[in-house]
């Protein structure tokens, strides 16, 4: 041990004689703090903007553009300039000869080596650490354990480039060559993971072999043992090379024993690395406070009432414009999409399925669908021959559904339910979503009727006033098809009763009014207490007035109208009450639902159910009696006719009928559920409003399903503008000039002796 640390020691002051270590301090320093200074002033900017900031932590040093991340996409530059005089310093100037001589053991003279980069690399964790510290004064609760892991993750990252760069070092006399040799062979390893994905057979091998994909997973905060044991397994491999080629200098052998030994260490090293991978014996550790990449307790317990294993099929169809998803390149990074889920599940079965079918958009007429379907696969990677041809996917399952397009199906006890991409940022679904397909599943979907023979809102037409995004919304997350529920459209002429089993009865704004029979029978599910969301419009109340009698509310006469330097009149921005909080339905201070056209509500008898208001209009908005027209008349506040005043917009009512507390809705509005607000405005919260508080309300929780995670809390930049300048001047001046100070000191008093 003690000539390991003798030989360390002279390799780390050989190195600091040298201007390249420090050199490379400074930039290391400057790189960070360009990284970490940028991001910390964009969220500071974020914030003073009023927009509302999320996790930074992982913001400012993981995901795709954190501190972190940017220096492990980098690393690999740093560590050939570092190690290429390692060994062939001693190759080039004849002391190995000395080495060789002296009373060191070849693994002495490797492990003191590689101890020295051990030391240099924790200069640069070091410089990490000075972001670290920054950030702890300027993000309120920053999650500190959450870096430290990226930290250890870049550490680990760097053992095994060290290891690289000794063995390049190692195998010739010239520095400059070990270190083109260095940085083209981390370069290879960084890069391999690209290399044959779309190829069955080579896509495991390469990732396998690739560096950088290992280390993002680490970085974003679930420590695995596979990933840690691959690393160390990695640098022991390297490591034990090195020391190989340094005894064979002293020690001339056969070459089919060199070659034994390698196969047995390439061997030993792909035993280790495979075993570990193993679903069973891989240990997880989750680095970050509020355990996002741990799937909640509630997950936990749903995934612990699975009996038969899970089975994950994703069905790519070729002409699809979300063929992407299913490409083979991609199938490796789809899996670790999942792979938090594997924790649980380790039983979890992937499968991939190609098919070519027909779409709704963007198919070329003057050809064949085959013909099409042959260059997508030529050029996407696809193995025609496997690729199903329509009769052949239509006999394996019916995907007319869901436009025979890109589509997983989760599949269990004979039971299949869909798990579909979303067109948003995220895209992938999240643990809720996933959740709430094995929850659908294990349970059933919550059944939701929608009338549909008197005029009703239509929830499959994509026209603005319609409910198809938020009914059967394919690509919208929040739609109620993606968070557990089946919304089925329903003539009350066609059925005897409405059962009360159903998880809510829809009545969006009728065009033409229900006879005595429609009546009778909505009133008898009334009474025997089923929930019920009603909806109706300005102008329209009468339509509405029979039902909303039973209930003891009346919508009002006229409508509510609200000044706006954005937004029409009757486009009115409500409000939560103090009372939603009480049910749930409660936002943040400040979040809006929007409905434009909206009648007030009263509420008339409350001798029968208990009432909630839950959306009220601005205290400065007035009911406008009368008709008017907004797009051919100048209408405005009448101080003689009008008073200004909070208008109640939407209320909830509640009352135990048998066993189950009956759950209804009433709302002056239509279209705070329709396409255009759903999709088209901005800054409310329709579309988390009417899937997370008021159908969760009326499933009584069930759906949409909610993974309860704790919120994060480092949600707030707590340094002004100035102070982050402040820490800018610290990482491009102070640190770097310390750093040439400090290393001009050393190089002048070794040039003086």
């Amino acid at each position: 041990m003690r000539q390991i640390y003798r030989i360390a020691r002279l390799e780390l002051e050989v190195l600091f004689f040298s201007p390249i270590a420090w050199l490379l301090l400074i930039i290391f320093a400057v790189q960070c703090g360009v990284a970490y200074t940028d991001m910390l002033y964009a969220q500071e900017t974020a914030q003073q903007l009023g927009r509302p900031l999320n996790v930074l932590t992982r913001v400012l040093f993981a995901g795709e553009t954190g501190v972190l991340t940017k220096v492990a996409g980098a690393l690999y530059l740093y560590l050939p300039l570092l190690t290429m005089g390692l060994m062939s310093r001693e190759l080039s100037s004849g002391t190995i000869k000395l080495l060789q001589s002296s009373p060191v053991t070849a693994a002495q003279v490797v492990l003191g080596k590689f101890a020295a980069m051990v030391a240099y690399g924790l200069l640069l964790c070091g410089l990490l650490g000075l972001c670290l510290l920054a950030a702890c004064l300027s993000v309120e609760s920053l999650d500190v354990g959450f870096v430290v892991g990226g930290i250890v993750a870049l550490y680990l990252l760097l053992l095994v480039y060290s290891a690289i760069g000794l063995l390049l070092s190692s195998l010739t006399g010239y520095p400059l060559v070990a270190a083109v040799g260095t940085l083209a062979v981390l370069a290879a390893f960084n890069y391999v993971g690209e290399v044959g994905q779309g190829v069955d057979v080579l896509r495991d091998i390469t990732y396998w072999l690739s560096l950088s994909g290992k280390v993002e997973g680490l970085i974003n905060g679930l420590f695995t043992s596979r990933e840690v044991i691959y690393f160390l397994a990695f640098t022991a491999f390297f490591l034990a090379i090195a020391l190989y080629r340094l005894d064979a200098r002293r020690r001339l052998r056969a070459w089919y024993v060199r070659f034994a030994v390698y196969l047995s260490l390439a061997l030993a090293l792909v035993g280790i690395t495979y075993i570990s991978s193993r679903p069973g014996f891989i240990a997880y550790w989750d680095t970050t406070r509020i355990q996002d990449q741990t799937l909640s307790a509630g997950s936990q317990r749903l995934i612990a009432r699975l009996e038969q294993p899970l089975k994950l099929v994703a069905y790519t169809n070729l002409l699809d414009h979300k063929v992407v998803f299913g490409e083979p390149k991609n199938r490796i990074a789809d899996q670790r999409r999942f792979e938090r889920y594997q924790r649980f599940l380790p039983d979890l079965e992937f499968e991939y399925v190609a098919y070519y079918d027909s779409v709704r958009y963007g198919l070329d007429t003057t050809r064949t669908l085959e013909a099409q379907a042959r260059d997508v696969a030529k050029a996407r990677g696809f193995d025609f021959g496997k690729v199903l041809a329509p009769h052949q996917i239509r006999q394996r399952i019916d995907l007319s559904e869901e436009g025979r397009g890109f589509v997983r199906m989760l599949e269990y006890a004979g039971k299949r339910t869909p798990l579909r991409m979303y067109d948003d940022l995220f895209q992938y679904p999240g643990e809720a979503e996933v959740m709430a397909a094995v929850k659908r599943l294990l349970d059933g979907p919550a059944t939701v009727w929608v009338l549909a023979a008197n005029g009703e809102r239509s929830m499959d037409r994509p026209t603005d006033g319609a409910y198809q995004l938020v009914a059967k919304g394919r690509a919208v997350r929040a739609s109620l098809i993606n968070q557990g529920f089946d919304p089925l459209a329903i003539d009350l002429g066609a059925v005897d009763t409405i059962p009360t089993d159903i998880t809510a009865l829809l009545i969006p704004d009728p065009l033409t009014a229900y006879d005595g029979d429609a009546l009778r029978k909505i009133g008898g599910y009334i009474e025997r207490g089923g929930n019920l969301l009603l909806a109706g419009e300005p102008g329209k109340q009468a339509l509405v007035e029979p039902i909303a009698e039973l209930l003891g509310v009346r919508l009002a006469d006229g409508a509510v109208l609200q000044e706006s330097a954005y937004n029409e009149l009757d486009m009115v921005e409500a409000r939560f009450t103090p009372q939603a909080d009480s049910l749930g339905f409660g936002f943040f201070d400040g979040a809006t639902v929007s409905m434009p056209g909206v009648a007030p509500l009263e509420i008339v008898d409350t001798s029968r159910f208990a009432v909630v208001p839950l959306l009220a209009s601005h205290p400065a908005s007035w009911r406008k009696l009368g008709a008017f027209d907004l797009a051919n008349e100048q209408v405005a506040f009448d101080s003689a006719r009008d008073q200004r005043a909070p208008q109640l917009l939407m209320a909830a009512l509640y009352r135990q009928v048998g066993d189950r507390e009956q759950r209804i809705v009433v709302s002056g509005d239509a279209d705070f559920m329709s396409n255009r607000e759903i999709a088209q405005r901005f800054g409310v919260q329709n579309a988390s409003f009417v899937i997370g508080r008021v159908f969760r309300w009326f499933s009584h929780g069930a759906y949409p399903y909610s993974p309860n995670a704790e919120r994060a809390t480092d949600r707030t930049i707590t340094v002004s503008r100035a102070a982050i300048n402040q820490q800018k001047v610290l990482f491009f001046a102070v640190v770097p000039g310390l750093i040439f100070l400090m290393g001009a000191a050393v190089l002048l008093k070794r040039r003086r002796k």
